[in-house]
């Protein structure tokens, strides 16, 4: 088990997601999930505590875009924010890929890396 929470990030193509979890049991229990959305028209962030209620929003400006990067460091800063020094045990990313070999979770390696390139 990490060392410190478990931050969980899913990229996609216009928003951000991600979720944090406490790692000091033996079940990883959520602290919390949100989300940076509509990053090339109207970005807009939510974050939400893990019994489901809104800690924080924020929307940007109109037709202002956001990058990926511009999304993770808003993330990040919030939760420093919030949590202070927080130390993050250990960071997943999931990663969607098609393909005949891969139609479970696994934990991306070199040769899962090598399959996934073929596949772009």
């Amino acid at each position: 088990m990490a060392n410190g929470p478990i931050l969980v990030l899913n990229a996609g193509s216009s928003s951000l997601k991600f979720a944090l979890y406490d790692s000091a049991r033996d079940e990883p229990t959520l602290m919390l999930r949100g989300r940076v959305e509509g990053m090339h028209s109207q970005p807009a962030f939510r974050v939400q505590d893990g019994a489901g209620a809104i800690l924080d929003a924020r929307e940007w400006r109109h037709g202002e875009m956001i990058s990926q990067s511009d999304a993770l460091t808003h993330i990040l800063s919030w939760i420093g924010g919030h949590y202070g020094a927080l130390s993050i045990g250990a960071v997943a990313h999931r990663v969607v890929h098609g393909g005949e070999h891969y139609v479970t979770p696994v934990r991306v390696d070199e040769k899962v890396l090598d399959d996934l390139e073929r596949l772009v």
